[in-house]
Parts: C-alpha cells; sequence; structure tokens
C-alpha cells in the first residue's frame, strides 16, 4: 500500500509544483502506518515544463534505485525532491534523522590559496544568501569580480531555500552549507540539503541577470596560480561526499525502520487525508500574516483582484444562519477594500442574502456557490452583469426545498436553507446521534424528487445542488473574465474561504499558474491553498495590511 501511494504521489506532484508560483510544493497520501510525504522543488529560473519533467525524473530514479526503502532524497540541477514516511515539512532543517548534506566539486577547476579569494567567495555567498532568504521564492542569485595578480575571473553563485522556511531558518540552512563548501579553496562547487541548496561556479550557469551583482574587488592575492578555466561538458550528476551511487543523482536510502521512529505531536491530520484521485497536502500552510511581503513580491506589478468566502470568513461561523453578521469594523474594511481594489464575495447563499449582510454596492457577488452571478456597475462595462447558469434547474430546486422542509421538521435543530440555485440543509445544532438521520433524509428526497439534483457535504451542512457543472472555481475564473482587467497575466488573483467549496477556487487558481489562495482554518486541512488564516479577524488584519500598502504606493506616487 505504501508503493501506490507513492506512486500516487508520483502522478500528482510534478504538476502541482510546476504550477506553482512558488515552484515548490507538499503533498501526502495515505492513512496512518501506509502514509508517505513529499516535498519537492524547482529551481527558481526554471521553466513550469522543466520543473515538471524533472520532478518525474526524480521520482522515477528514486523508486528504482530505493525500491525497497521508505525515504529518499534526490537531487538535480533543476529540482530537488524528498519523500519519507514522516512529515518531510514538519521537521526542522537540522533535524538529525534527515539533516544529511551532499557535496559535489568540479575537477575542472583548481582551487586559488588565497586570503583575498576567500573573502570574495565568502562576500558573494553572504549577500546571495542575504537575496535568497528575504525574497518570496526563496531564490537568490549573484556574481562577483575576481582581481588578483595573475587572474581575474567572475564568479557567480546561486542559492535557493524551501519557501515554507522562515528567513531566519533559510539563512542558518545556508549557513551549514557554506561551512561545508567553502572550507576548500574552491572555485566552483555546489551543496545541498532538502530544505536549501547553493552553488557556485567562473561561468553563469543560470537564467537571466544576477539578482546581486558585486564589482571587482580590486585587492591582490598572496599566492595565485595562473590557470585556464576548463569548461567540460556539463553533467547534472551530483557526487556526495561520503557516498557515491554511480547514478546520473544522488539518493539517500533510508531503512523503513529508521524512518519510522519518533511520534507526531499529533495523528490528527494524518485521518483527514485520503487518496482519492489526487494527494491532497495537510501539512501546515504558510501563514499568510507572516508571509504578508512575500505575496506581495509575487504580485510586484500586478493588478490584485480580491475573491472572498462569506461564512466563516468574512463572518464566524454560528449556530443560526440568518444571524452571520460581518462586524461593523470588518464592514468598514470592505468597504476600503473595494475602493482600492476590484473585489467579489463568493458565497454558497443566495445572493440576495449576502448582499443584505454586506451592505456594500460596490462589490461583485457571487451567490449559490457561484452559480448566481451580479456584477457591480462600477466594476463592468455590461448592461446587466448578471449570470445563472443553472436557471434551467429552479423549479426543481424549489421542489426539493419545500419537500426537505417537510421531511427534517421532526429532527430537532435541522434547519433547510433556500439560497436559489441551491438548498443547504444544517445540523451544526442537531444532536450528534441524528447527523446520520439528516443525511439519510436529504438522501430520500433526492431520489424521489431530486431530477438530478446531486448532494455534498460542507462544514456542518448538506449541499443540494444542480447538476450543472459550475463551481465556485468556474464563478473565479468567469469573473476574472468579465471585470475591466485589461491583460490578464498583469492580474494577481487572492482568493480567501474556509469551506470545501472554496477548494474548487484555490485549485482554479493553482491551473491557472496566477495568484493564490488562502485558506481559513486553525488546523491543517487538505487544501490546494497556499497560504492560511485562521478566522476572520485575521482575514480583516490581512485586508487591512493590502489596504495601507496601497494607500502608501498611490501617496509615493502622488
Amino acid at each position: 500500500m505504501y508503493g501506490t501511494n507513492l506512486d500516487t504521489l508520483a502522478a500528482v506532484l510534478p504538476s502541482t509544483v510546476a504550477s506553482s508560483p512558488l515552484l515548490s510544493a507538499n503533498e501526502s497520501c495515505g492513512q496512518e502506518a501506509t502514509m508517505v510525504y513529499a516535498v519537492a522543488q524547482c529551481r527558481g529560473d526554471t521553466s513550469s515544463s522543466r520543473c515538471k519533467r524533472c520532478v518525474s525524473k526524480n521520482f522515477e530514479d528514486a523508486r528504482s534505485i530505493c525500491a525497497f526503502r521508505q525515504g529518499a532524497l534526490v537531487f538535480r540541477d533543476w529540482c530537488t525532491l524528498g519523500y519519507l514516511s514522516r512529515e518531510l515539512i514538519m521537521l526542522s532543517p537540522e533535524d538529525a534523522s534527515i539533516d544529511i548534506t551532499t557535496m559535489k566539486q568540479d575537477e575542472s577547476y583548481v582551487t586559488i590559496q588565497s586570503s583575498t579569494f576567500d573573502a570574495t567567495i565568502h562576500e558573494l555567498a553572504n549577500g546571495v544568501a542575504g537575496k535568497t532568504a528575504t525574497s518570496a521564492k526563496r531564490f537568490g542569485t549573484g556574481r562577483i569580480e575576481f582581481s588578483g595578480v595573475e587572474i581575474e575571473m567572475k564568479i557567480y553563485a546561486l542559492a535557493q531555500c524551501l519557501p515554507s522556511l522562515s528567513v531566519k531558518d533559510c539563512d542558518s540552512c545556508l549557513a551549514v552549507l557554506f561551512d561545508t563548501l567553502l572550507a576548500h579553496n574552491l572555485t566552483a562547487g555546489r551543496a545541498a540539503k532538502l530544505w536549501c541548496n547553493y552553488r557556485f561556479a567562473p561561468r553563469q550557469f543560470f537564467s537571466g541577470k544576477p539578482i546581486l551583482d558585486i564589482p571587482v574587488n580590486g585587492s591582490s592575492p598572496k599566492a595565485v596560480k595562473k590557470h585556464k578555466h576548463k569548461h567540460r561538458k556539463h553533467t547534472p550528476g551530483w557526487v556526495w561526499a561520503v557516498v557515491a551511487l554511480g547514478a546520473a543523482v544522488v539518493l539517500l536510502a533510508m531503512e523503513a525502520e529508521a524512518a519510522t521512529t519518533g511520534d507526531r505531536s499529533s495523528g490528527e491530520h494524518e485521518k483527514e487525508v485520503q487518496c482519492k484521485g489526487k494527494a491532497l497536502a495537510v501539512a501546515p500552510r504558510p501563514w499568510a500574516l507572516e508571509r504578508f511581503q512575500e505575496i506581495v513580491q509575487l504580485a510586484a506589478s500586478k493588478e490584485i483582484v480580491l475573491f472572498l468566502d462569506y461564512d466563516g470568513t468574512l463572518s464566524p461561523i454560528v449556530n443560526d444562519p440568518d444571524e452571520a453578521y460581518i462586524s461593523d469594523e470588518m464592514r468598514r474594511t470592505l468597504q476600503d477594500v473595494a475602493r482600492c481594489f476590484k473585489t467579489s464575495i463568493v458565497s454558497g447563499r443566495a445572493r440576495a442574502k449576502v448582499l443584505k449582510f454586506v451592505g456594500i454596492d460596490e462589490i461583485n457577488y457571487a451567490g449559490s456557490h457561484g452559480m448566481d452571478i451580479k456584477l457591480s456597475t462600477a466594476t463592468t462595462e455590461e448592461e446587466h452583469g448578471s449570470y445563472q447558469p443553472a436557471e434551467e434547474h429552479l423549479a426543481a430546486i424549489t421542489e426539493v426545498y419545500n419537500s426537505l422542509l417537510r421531511a427534517t421538521k421532526e429532527i430537532d435543530g435541522a434547519g433547510v436553507e433556500n439560497n436559489k440555485y441551491c438548498v443547504s440543509v444544517h445540523f451544526r445544532n442537531v444532536a450528534t446521534e441524528d447527523h446520520l438521520r439528516v443525511r439519510k433524509v436529504v438522501e430520500e428526497v433526492l431520489q424521489t424528487k431530486g431530477g438530478g439534483l446531486k448532494m455534498t457535504e460542507g462544514h456542518k451542512v448538506y449541499e443540494v445542488r444542480p447538476p450543472t457543472h459550475w463551481n465556485k472555481g468556474d464563478a473565479v475564473l468567469y469573473l476574472l473574465e468579465h471585470l475591466r482587467l485589461g491583460d490578464l497575466a498583469k492580474v494577481f488573483p487572492i482568493y480567501i474561504g474556509d469551506d470545501r467549496t472554496d477548494e474548487d477556487a484555490f485549485k482554479a487558481l493553482r491551473e491557472k499558474t496566477s495568484g493564490v489562495g488562502i485558506l481559513v482554518s486553525e488546523a491543517a486541512k487538505q487544501t490546494h491553498a497556499f497560504y492560511t488564516l485562521e478566522d476572520p479577524s485575521q482575514v480583516m488584519e490581512f485586508l487591512k495590511l493590502l489596504v495601507r500598502g496601497k494607500r502608501e504606493i498611490e501617496s509615493a506616487a502622488a
């Protein structure tokens, strides 16, 4: 079963990494003893197609060379892969069980015994590390010019950390590599751990201009050997300093018993993971407030467009759905947001109800899980600006709503809500022993009155929806096409939501390789989102930061 779960990850993770704006992803698959965790990252200057091929190849080589092991680390020029039966993303870069460094020195370059050269490569390393640790992708490149008595050269460097690392952890991880790599007076070399990697050479081996460019030092080395640089044909192989496996990559195989040692602080998140076609990440996503500057960097020079869920995102989850009002402070925040950004609320509720709760006309509203869209006159050139793809099923939905009202009358605490193009059956206030009873009632009504309608499940609610292939992800894409946005390549959508139905929107943004999703949840969950916030109060804080940043930019430009 472990192998089957690994096969599932091998089929899913390459595309997930390649579609991520950070070119990095962590995924998991399985339950308890058969759980597999994987982390992959592509180099920051890698194309999406090359990234996908590289991660796929790493899986192939890992399965071939480490066929009977439960863990592997694979290092390639363009990407890194690690998988294990422990949650890799939860481990720290200092964890001894996986704290392995692989190093390669290129024999075509000689050493230079010079304190000045040593200072030069350390200056380059420290400069690139600083750029890397503070960048959104945790990726940095640099170049420095060295001038000696008998030699002049340009040294190029590239560093990268997993985006999940904090600035401090990224800097610390690279420092360990520098201790390993820069103590040999090499003019070229590389070192890598799962969490970070560093490479330098007297030739440019990365795409684009160096992010950091340090001019010639003008110093003279104490002793310099004049030499010619032999640029032999570049090979993708790495040689680990301790074990050489004679393959195109270096893989560290871990014994099964070693891989399963150490208890997790909680097994709660593991129980949520199931393999159903695609594996979703359960490891905690980066906190959006802590990574706010990173998100801003991702959106640099693009127009931010906001999409917001309502219940659990703008308003707290309450026992009575009719009392889910937003706070006055949240309403003022939304008014500011609507003045600064094109903003849409995408909710499972009826559009008219959400508009009544929010009361801001400058916002676009998509109710019924995106099946009832009305654009604000301030953001569209269309005469009506509305779209209802499930209109033909309205009569059937109304009939099912009336039937469910009668059928749930005897279930204490059950509530039925008409959301126009869908029906919500709430069981938050129903006794636990009657939850299954509510489900059976909904299923029985659909069997007799359904007319092709289907049932989905959310936060203590069963949703009856039309068979129309339309969800919140489709609604987001529709809005992006019909708002006055100009060049969509210059648009950066941010979707914030807390429900399972919001996953369709998170997934749509991943596949579009544009923008980010932010999951609102206190616990780690299966998600296509890139970041998390814990509750509506943090959502409000995040929105205020966006408004403040936009106003500061406008003030500076004035």
